[in-house]
């Protein structure tokens, strides 16, 4: 289970990424736990990010999406609009 935050502008993504981690653990989560424990950018550096987990041979991977929003199934949406079905179609 990894979690992601997927958007064009790759530190708006960081930034939303870090607030959700840090009100999720009620403490303040440093950006580089953030770059090391989660897939988080544009659509192309989340890409590039589970392409190297692949690489040392992950076979598969749960998608955790840090809500941003206060629409959990919507930002579910996103990121399966942004990043998965990209990737599926790339290996199709």
């Amino acid at each position: 289970m990894v979690p992601v935050h997927c958007r064009p502008d790759g530190e708006v993504a960081r930034r939303e990424a870090q607030e959700s981690l840090s009100r999720r653990f009620r403490q303040a989560i440093p950006m580089g736990v953030i770059e090391q424990m989660c897939v988080v950018g544009t659509p192309d550096d989340c890409s590039r990010r589970l392409a190297a987990y692949a690489e040392v041979g992950v076979e598969e991977v749960v998608l955790v999406p840090q809500a941003w929003s206060w629409d959990p199934v919507a930002d579910a949406e996103e990121v399966f609009r942004d990043l998965v079905a990209p990737a599926r179609a790339a290996i199709s």
